[in-house]
């Protein structure tokens, strides 16, 4: 049975509501979805048109959308703790009986690196070689990265020992008992190319490198080799030791930056001016002029003109002679009477060339005494105030002033040397 909907048109065009008897068949609007069942039926148009919908017979309920409930949350799988699993590879290493504190202690970065899964892959390995736990033990002392091996890396090394190096299998426990560590070498990039410059110089299988009793080299094919196997017997076998590198620049075995920096530069002359040059009373800049004055590297008019077109060549205090070091250090006829009153403040002789004047104060300036010290500073002081003096005149049209530079040095002798024995002759010179 089909209900119908009725909609009544007055042909005067004016729309009144259904009365207040007619009722909807549905107290929802909830429109049921296009379906074959369902059709419209449109009636010719006359004075009162009537439109007939056919509906279902039995409309669908409303389906009311029920709230959605939050998802259910699963439970976190129980975290563990952050040292759990080093605390299981510790216990695990104790159980085998290694010395868990001695390794802890020396080679932690090792055991926490260490996959527990890696290190239970190693000892069944070496189960499987019939290895026994004190000889276990013996090689992970001398060469504790192992553990951080696996079973799929260090059975291709037990592949090569025994197959291309030709070391025979009642040997392979020896072998690895007197070198561990070639557990943990690369067959591609070490273990292959040390056998084949092996080989090239007579040693046919690796294991007859080291026997039980010592060395076992083969006979020498000429003078050379025979001196060379002369060398290496003279090396000492510890069987029981662990291998470690022995530095032979010092006589701790120990590597140190300097030793490194004597072994590769070449042995040099030490000068004799050195004390005159560096020390604790020496102001920096006034000791690094001196030294490039003494290596005759200040940049003095005949050294530009080297590389320059420079006609000017004269000094730029006497404007006499052509300017060089040893002229302005002391030949000039103006810093020679800066130095003239210098020297006799610190009892130096004044007439000396710059060579000899070098010479003298080597032996005669480098002592601790007050008078040494003295001497250096006022020496250093006098070529560094000199030098700028020059460099002022040269490029910022300066002038010389005799009375300033004894002043500058005097200043810089004292402010030095305040620390030292004021009260003497010597100290009272420059006040």
């Amino acid at each position: 049975m089909q209900k119908k909907l009725t909609f009544t048109f007055f042909s005067n065009h004016k729309s009144t509501f259904p009365s207040k008897s007619h009722k909807f068949p549905l107290p929802h609007h909830d429109f049921p979805s296009i379906s074959p069942s369902r059709t419209l039926h449109f009636p010719s148009l006359s004075s009162k048109i009537t439109t007939t919908i056919s509906l279902p017979q039995n409309p669908p309920k409303s389906t009311e959308i029920s709230p959605l409930s939050p998802p259910r949350k699963t439970p976190p799988p129980p975290q563990r703790p952050p040292n759990a699993e080093f605390q299981e590879k510790m216990l695990y290493l104790d159980s085998i009986g290694l010395d868990i504190f001695s390794l802890a202690d020396h080679h932690r970065p090792i055991i926490l690196s260490a996959s527990l899964v890696d290190v239970k892959s190693v000892v069944d390995l070496f189960i499987s070689m019939d290895f026994n736990s004190a000889e276990f033990r013996r090689i992970i002392s001398m060469c504790p990265e192992i553990l951080i091996s696996n079973a799929s890396t260090i059975l291709p090394i037990f592949t090569f020992l025994l197959r291309e190096a030709r070391v025979k299998g009642s040997d392979i426990k020896h072998v690895i008992h007197r070198r561990p560590r070639l557990l943990v070498s690369s067959v591609k990039h070490r273990l292959r190319p040390t056998m084949y410059f092996l080989q090239s110089i007579g040693i046919e299988e690796v294991a007859d490198l080291v026997g039980r009793q010592g060395w076992r080299l083969p006979d020498p094919s000429d003078e050379l080799i025979e001196q060379d196997w002369h060398v290496v017997k003279q090396i000492q076998i510890y069987p029981n030791e662990r291998d470690r590198i022995v530095w032979k620049g010092n006589n701790k075995g120990q590597f140190t930056v300097a030793t490194a920096y004597k072994a590769l530069m070449p042995t040099q002359v030490i000068v004799g001016w050195w004390k005159v040059v560096w020390g604790h009373q020496f102001i920096p800049r006034h000791s690094f002029i001196l030294w490039i004055a003494l290596k005759n590297r200040l940049n003095v008019k005949t050294r530009i003109a080297v590389w320059a077109n420079l006609i000017n060549q004269l000094c730029c205090l006497c404007g006499q002679e052509e300017e060089t070091v040893p002229h302005l250090f002391f030949y000039c006829s103006v810093s020679g009477s800066v130095w003239m009153e210098i020297s006799g403040k610190c009892d130096v002789p004044n007439n000396l060339p710059w060579r000899k004047l070098i010479s003298w104060l080597s032996r005669n300036a480098a002592g601790k005494s007050l008078k040494s010290s003295i001497r250096r500073v006022a020496f250093a002081a006098t070529v560094y105030w000199v030098w700028l003096t020059r460099n002022r005149i040269a490029f910022d049209n300066g002038l010389f002033c005799k009375d300033q530079i004894v002043r500058q040095v005097s200043l810089n002798v004292k402010m030095r040397l305040c620390k030292s024995q004021s009260s003497s002759l010597l100290w009272n010179k420059w006040t």
